[in-house]
């Protein structure tokens, strides 16, 4: 399942590559051989390196990563050991399961040449697969996500685990994007979207959505579907392909994960 995604994307999977898993440049471009159909010059990946390395900083020692042990070095308080544990052990087991679906596959380039690529095997999913399968293999969780479950947790205590991960993970990628690539990072749509939590009742979508249009708050960008996002909520539907347009209207992209999958289950167009 390689995709022919950007050389910004491809950047900041080398970077996680780099921070959790210490792989080399040569390691790194034969995991983004696997993962993209055009996958950018082993010379690239080492310029990257050189900046990761220059890089290493209070900010980007967040992509280490998490050890339970070493909370209190990273602005976590121990009060956050049951959580912050227990959503571990919920990321973990999904990235085990998930990520043992994946295998390694010969196919052949534009050119006729063989490459590897992954592919999901669905047989080897389990029925109590607590997420579905994301589009490549995870790397370890990070404290820069411990950092956010914490927040979200906060902010919204009872989200549950599979919802929590993803409106955090809005946020990691918000901020990854800043530390590897330089944008800066905003936040004021994800923010109001906390507070309002639209996803609660109907009460609270008409009261956010009566707030967007009075431009009171900002409406959640519709870039907040990370492509990772996007192609994992595809996966989840019979594993096939999905075509999602590009601007998902309210209040499709303002629900929480189980509740946009319970709803393309049921067939909701993704345009209403």
């Amino acid at each position: 399942m390689a995709r022919p995604k950007s050389p910004a994307e491809q950047q900041i999977r080398a970077y996680q590559l780099f921070q959790t898993e210490g792989f080399s440049a040569i390691a790194i471009l034969t995991n983004l051989e696997l993962e993209y159909d055009t996958p950018v010059s082993l010379r690239t990946v080492y310029n990257w390196l050189k900046v990761f390395k220059n890089a290493r900083d209070e900010f980007t020692q967040y992509d280490e990563e998490f050890a339970w042990h070493k909370l209190s070095q990273f602005d976590l308080p121990w009060e956050s050991s049951e959580f912050i544990l227990a959503m571990w052990k919920y990321v973990t087991r999904y990235s085990r399961l998930a990520n043992s679906a994946w295998v390694l596959e010969e196919t052949q380039n534009a050119d006729g040449r063989p490459k590897l690529t992954y592919r999901l095997d669905v047989d080897l999913l389990s029925e109590d697969e607590p997420m579905p399968p994301p589009p490549m293999k995870l790397p370890p969780p990070t404290f820069r996500q411990a950092k956010w479950w914490w927040r979200i947790h906060l902010a919204v205590p009872d989200v549950e685990f599979e919802d929590l991960y993803w409106l955090s993970q809005r946020f990691v990628d918000r901020e990854l994007a800043q530390t590897v690539l330089g944008i800066p990072a905003t936040y004021a749509d994800l923010e109001a979207h906390l507070a309002y939590q639209p996803w609660h009742c109907e009460d609270c979508l008409e009261i956010y959505l009566t707030a967007v249009q009075e431009q009171q708050i900002p409406q959640i960008s519709q870039e907040t579907f990370s492509t990772s996002e996007r192609e994992a909520i595809a996966s989840s539907l019979d594993w096939q392909p999905l075509t999602l347009t590009e601007t998902w209207s309210a209040p499709f992209n303002i629900m929480l994960w189980s509740q946009i999958l319970e709803r393309l289950r049921q067939g909701w167009p993704s345009g209403s």
